[in-house]
């Protein structure tokens, strides 16, 4: 046997292939569906099934569909399934399970519910040389004889082979691919695959396979496969279904000789499939158009055949490895020369050890308000740099604290949150003392001011004995003084209340003056006379803030009494003395001094 290192592809452990014996059709033909039918309808049945159109494989037991005049039938529902064999002396076995075993069998298809009828479609099972995996479909030339098809090579004869040819279809550009597909018991792993010669190699040297593709699926929709092709290429490979196991272009290890083994690893290979695809692109021989091989083999019992693997240090990225000697066609892995110290994968891989980034660096961008997070790795050259997302939490400035706003930026590397944090400061907010206006009334003026935001309570003071005094306080923005003396000049501030501190700036003090009475004549005045005594009597003047009674003495008017009655009575008089006198009233705090009330009285 000669063994050949081809392409490595990581994959999983091997399925152990036990050789058996069997017979084999020797004539699929073209995998043609239309041979050996017969339908059987029912006399009763309202809806027969027997112009259905029924799909299936050429060399599979599956019914992929069942259609009648447009509608798809369910199974088990409109019909079931069931099979049968007839041996060379006529005797008819039944199975209600598919067939496995190489032979030709009968698909029966009973309808059921509102369907009746029976229909019966042929096929074969081609199966194979290896217990466990069995040919389902394939295509090749037209031209290929009986005894030289496709699936000879699978039946562990090397003897046998498959010889594809198109005589007739002029040059190799109007040939289409050949291609076989595989149905395993069990999904298994591909770690090797043994191409064996045709018997006369040697001879039509350029019989050799020169380009392949292998593909493996565990979709059931992989049993439905059927080529379709671009130039006479397979090119509709359905990358959802299928996964490319191996592929080989422009082969150089098959050698013109007869009955030769040569083998194929494919290394680190741990993915299991049930279904696998060959599909043949190019073949040597483009005269002729004819390509041939005896047999192939996957997962062949081959012998030991080590590698020295170097040890390879693990990076931040990359797994390395420890020595150790890999078997690519069985893929194994030993600690010696000699494959006597097996071991597992695991146990010679180093795990990549992923970057260590640690805290990062922080770059703020002012002008364009943005952060960015650099992160360098302690033990390589990798920088990562990473857009942060900003959000912000203010705590609003007093007139007694500053506020400020928190920026935090975070960033989100491998799992794991990064922030960081930039506060900026606001100034304590500016007091400006209320703006006061006033509007003046009699003896007393109103007094109203701008709002201050944040206010909690304001103050009236006054500018009383050099001193700024509080008057009273509320939460209002207007105050009323009262009481004011006309003409009279008062000075006042209004302080505001924030954030539990009262701010007091004179600074917008005004004086205030209320409003002038008019001045109005003075009253009347009548009298009576007494013993030694005339009392005098007026009436009340609006607006007159209290009286005085005068006497005129040696030339001159003088204030005997004052006060804010309306009568006064004068004592302690002389018997037959005349007296003048008169009442004068205050306005805007001043005497009206025209006394033209005067009167003249003598007591009795």
């Amino acid at each position: 046997m000669i063994v050949h290192k081809t392409l490595k592809r990581l994959a999983a452990a091997s399925l152990a292939i036990t050789l058996v014996g069997g017979a084999v059709p020797a004539n699929i033909g073209a995998f043609d569906l239309s041979r050996s039918t017969s339908v059987v309808a029912s006399a009763e049945s309202e809806i027969s099934i027997s112009n259905a159109t029924v799909t299936m494989k050429a060399h599979s037991a599956k019914v992929q569909s069942v259609e009648l005049n447009g509608t798809k039938l369910q199974k088990d529902i409109d019909y079931t399934v069931s099979y049968s064999q007839t041996d060379s002396d006529g005797k008819i076995t039944e199975f209600s399970a598919p067939p496995k075993q190489t032979g030709n069998y009968n698909a029966v298809i009973t309808g059921i519910g509102d369907y009746q009828g029976v229909i019966t479609r042929s096929f074969d099972i081609v199966g194979s040389g290896y217990e466990g995996i069995s040919i389902i479909d394939g295509s090749q030339g037209s031209d290929t004889p009986s005894n030289e098809h496709l699936f000879l090579i699978f039946d562990k004869n090397r003897n046998t082979k498959m010889c594809s040819k198109v005589n007739r279809a002029g040059i190799y550009a109007n040939r289409d691919s050949d291609w076989l597909l595989f149905e395993a018991d069990t999904p298994f792993a591909i770690h090797n695959y043994v191409l064996t010669t045709a018997n006369d190699t040697s001879h039509y040297t350029g019989r050799n396979w020169k380009s392949w593709r292998i593909y493996g699926s565990n979709s059931e929709a992989a049993a439905d496969y059927t080529a379709s092709y671009t130039e006479h290429k397979v090119t509709d490979i359905d990358e959802d279904i299928w996964s490319l196991v191996q592929q080989v272009t422009d082969d150089t290890v098959l050698q013109p000789v007869n009955y030769t083994e040569f083998a194929y690893a494919v290394p680190h290979n741990k993915n299991k499939y049930k279904y696998y695809l060959l599909i043949l692109d190019d073949i040597v021989d483009t005269s002729n158009n004819i390509q041939q091989m005896s047999e192939i083999e996957f997962n062949a019992a081959l012998p030991v055949s080590v590698t020295h693997v170097d040890a390879v240090p693990a990076d931040c990225l990359n797994a390395g490895n420890i020595e150790h000697w890999y078997d690519e066609y069985n893929d194994k892995y030993y600690l010696d020369e000699d494959a006597q110290n097996e071991v597992d994968e695991e146990d010679v891989i180093i795990p990549a050890s992923g970057h260590s980034y640690g805290r990062p660096e922080w770059n703020y961008d002012a002008k364009n308000q943005t952060v960015t997070a650099t992160f360098k790795c302690e033990n390589c050259e990798d920088v990562q740099t990473v857009d942060a997302t900003i959000t912000s939490k203010t705590t609003s400035p007093t007139y007694v604290k500053e506020g400020k706003i928190v920026y935090t930026a975070s960033v989100k590397l491998n799992g794991q949150t990064y922030t960081t944090n930039k506060t900026v400061i606001i100034d304590k907010l500016t007091y400006t003392p209320p703006t006061i206006t006033s509007l003046k009334g009699y003896g007393a003026v109103k007094l109203q001011w701008t709002d201050v935001k944040g206010a909690e309570k304001y103050a009236v003071a006054g500018f009383i004995s050099g001193k700024w005094r509080i008057l009273d306080q509320g939460e209002g923005t207007s105050y009323v003084l009262k009481n004011l003396l006309a003409g009279k000049e008062y000075k006042v501030c209004v302080a505001t209340k924030l954030n539990g501190e009262w701010f007091t700036d004179p600074s917008n003090a005004i004086v205030v003056t209320p409003k002038l009475k008019p001045v109005k004549d003075n009253p009347a005045v009548t009298f009576e006379k007494g013993k030694n005594t005339v009392k005098l009597s007026w009436d009340a003047v609006e607006g007159a803030e209290k009286y005085a009674v005068a006497g005129y003495i040696n030339g001159r008017w003088k204030i005997l009494a004052e006060g804010v009655g309306n009568s006064y009575v004068l004592k302690d008089l002389k018997a037959g003395y005349q007296y003048k006198v008169a009442v004068s009233a205050m306005f805007n705090g001043k005497w009206n001094t025209d006394l033209n009330n005067a009167i003249t009285v003598t007591p009795k």
